[in-house]
C-alpha cells in the first residue's frame, strides 16, 4: 500500500454479537482517553477514532497498511474482550475505503440501528469524533469522514420520513407495555436509572396516566428525574420494596453488574402474590 491512506472500520453490533460479548469490549468513559491513543499507535494505523455505545463498538482507523493494521486492531479487541481471536472473530465485520465511508453514513443517519430512525445515534457519532479530536487521534482523513457523515445523517432527516415519529428504543419499549396492558390508567411503573434511556422512557410515559416512580443509585439524579416527569423517588436501597409495588418495571442503568437479579425478582413476585410483574 506505500504511503497510501486508506479507510478502515472493525467492529461489531448488534447484528453480529449477543449482547454478552458486546459487553466484553464497553468503555468505560475514564478509560477511553487512554484507549484512543493506545489504538492510534498500533501499527499501521495514522488516525483513530471509537464509536461505542450498548448496540456497537466500531473503531475507524486511517492506516497506511491495511493488513498490517487489521491484525494490529483485531488483536487488541480480542486482548480487551478476553478472547481468542478465533471466538471474536466471527463477530466482527470489517469495511475498507468506499464501503467504511459507506458504513458510517448509515450508522449517522441511523439506518444500521436496532431501532431505524432513532434520533441518539447521531449525537454520539458527533461525540466520537470530538473526543478523538480532543485527544488529538483524529486527522484530516477521519475529520473529513465525519463530517460528511453528519451533512449525510442531516439530509437523510430533512428528505426522507424517517423523522415524522421520532423512536427510541425507549419508546418501542412502551408501545409494547401499551400491547400488553392496554391503558396505562393508573398502573404504577417503576424507573430504575436515571440516565439517558431512563429519561427518554419517562418521557414517551407522560400523559398515559402511568404513577411513575423513580430509583437510582445517586438519589439526587433520580429526584431531578422524577421532578421533571411528575413523579416520586424510591432509595435504591430499598429496590426489593420498589418492586414490590409496581406493575412495569423498565430498567436502564450503566451498572457493571445485573442489578435485576433472578433472586431479587423471585423473592418479590413470593411477596406479590401472584400479581403479574412486566419487566424492561
Amino acid at each position: 500500500m506505500g504511503s497510501l491512506i486508506n479507510l478502515l472500520v472493525l467492529g461489531l453490533s448488534h447484528r453480529t454479537a449477543p449482547v454478552a460479548v458486546r459487553e466484553k469490549l464497553s468503555v468505560q468513559p475514564e478509560h477511553l482517553d487512554e484507549l484512543l491513543r493506545r489504538l492510534a499507535e498500533l501499527p499501521g494505523v495514522r488516525e483513530a477514532a471509537l464509536l461505542a455505545t450498548c448496540n456497537r463498538v466500531e473503531i475507524y482507523a486511517a492506516v497506511a497498511e491495511r493488513d498490517q493494521a487489521l491484525r494490529a486492531v483485531t488483536a487488541e479487541l480480542s486482548a480487551r474482550a478476553g478472547l481468542s481471536e478465533a471466538e471474536l472473530g466471527p463477530h466482527l465485520y470489517m469495511h475498507a475505503d468506499t464501503q467504511a465511508v459507506h458504513h458510517l453514513f448509515r450508522v449517522a443517519s441511523s439506518l444500521d440501528s436496532m431501532v431505524v430512525g432513532e434520533p441518539q445515534i447521531l449525537g454520539q457519532v458527533k461525540t466520537t469524533h470530538e473526543t478523538a479530536l480532543r485527544v488529538q487521534t483524529a486527522g484530516p482523513v477521519l475529520g473529513l469522514c465525519f463530517t460528511r457523515a453528519f451533512r449525510v445523517a442531516r439530509r437523510v432527516r430533512r428528505e426522507t420520513a424517517i423523522a415524522r415519529n421520532p423512536v427510541s428504543v425507549s419508546s418501542v419499549a412502551i408501545d409494547l407495555v401499551r400491547q400488553v396492558f392496554g391503558s396505562l390508567e393508573g398502573r404504577s411503573l417503576l424507573i430504575v436509572g436515571a440516565g439517558k434511556m431512563a429519561d427518554l422512557a419517562a418521557r414517551a410515559l407522560q400523559g398515559q396516566g402511568a404513577v411513575l416512580t423513580v430509583t437510582n443509585r445517586t438519589a439526587a439524579r433520580a429526584a431531578e428525574l422524577a421532578a421533571r416527569m411528575g413523579g416520586a423517588t424510591h432509595p435504591f436501597e430499598d429496590l426489593a420494596g420498589a418492586l414490590g409495588k409496581a406493575d412495569i418495571v423498565l430498567a436502564s442503568t450503566g451498572a457493571q453488574q445485573p442489578v435485576l437479579t433472578q433472586a431479587l425478582v423471585a423473592k418479590v413476585q413470593k411477596a406479590r402474590r401472584g400479581r403479574p410483574l412486566f419487566l424492561l
